[in-house]
C-alpha cells in the first residue's frame, strides 16, 4: 500500500479553516461574559 500524501492544498484549507474556529470562538466565549457582568 503506497502511503498516503496530504496534498498541500488540504492542508492549509485545515490552517484557515482552525484560524477561522479561533476567530469565531472568541466572540462566543467573551460576548456571554461581559453581558453578564453589564446586566
Amino acid at each position: 500500500m503506497p502511503n498516503r500524501v496530504i496534498p498541500a492544498q488540504a492542508g492549509i484549507q485545515t490552517l484557515i479553516y482552525q484560524e477561522y474556529l479561533k476567530i469565531a470562538a472568541i466572540p462566543t466565549l467573551w460576548i456571554p461574559a461581559c453581558a453578564e457582568r453589564t446586566v
